[in-house]
């Protein structure tokens, strides 16, 4: 068993890759995206009322039609960004990332020791603990977006990008308007 996030490796290649938001509690929408031929899905948990089992559902959907499921946590929440990525979150994508010091907490939060502070788990993310080497190749491959959103952010995002472990910054163009 080997996890490779495609997302990553076309960025890595300077490929784009095209998404869209899931708001709706629907895993026949992640579908019809996979199929429509999207790389990613947003879920979004911020401005949704997606409940864990609902985000779990839309994962499983995702992962059925190879796109790449990452969902939108509603603040920096370490414990909230694990549970995420113990359902089996191919990355988090975290809103209002006003400082370097914040995304380094963010990417912390979802990276395990030695690379960062996230809590062990033997939950869907890992294939209930059969995933062996699950902890080394989850910190190489799922993905950690900040959201650059506030003045605060515009004004940092130099020492934001240079963040190791950072792997996009998201453009809040509604919250900057």
């Amino acid at each position: 068993m080997k996890m490779s996030n495609k997302i990553k490796v076309m960025l890595k290649e300077g490929k784009p890759a095209i998404g869209a938001f899931a708001s709706l509690p629907l895993p026949a929408m992640v579908e019809g995206m996979a199929l429509a031929g999207l790389d990613f899905v947003i879920i979004d948990t911020e401005h949704a009322s997606h409940n864990v089992e609902t985000v779990e559902n839309l994962i499983r959907a995702a992962e059925l039609h190879d796109i790449t499921a990452i969902v939108r946590v509603t603040d920096y929440d370490h414990k909230n960004i694990g549970r995420m990525l113990d359902i089996g979150a191919h990355g988090i994508q975290v809103p209002m990332v006003d400082s370097a010091e914040l995304a380094q907490k963010v990417v912390s939060a979802c990276k395990f020791a030695p690379e960062g502070t996230r809590g062990a788990s033997a939950g869907r993310g890992s294939k209930w603990g059969a995933y062996e080497n699950y902890n080394a190749d989850a910190n190489k491959e799922r993905m950690t977006i900040c959201m650059c959103e506030t003045k605060e952010s515009v004004a940092d995002i130099e020492q934001i990008v240079k963040t190791e472990g950072v792997d996009v910054i998201f453009i809040g163009t509604s919250d900057l308007s």
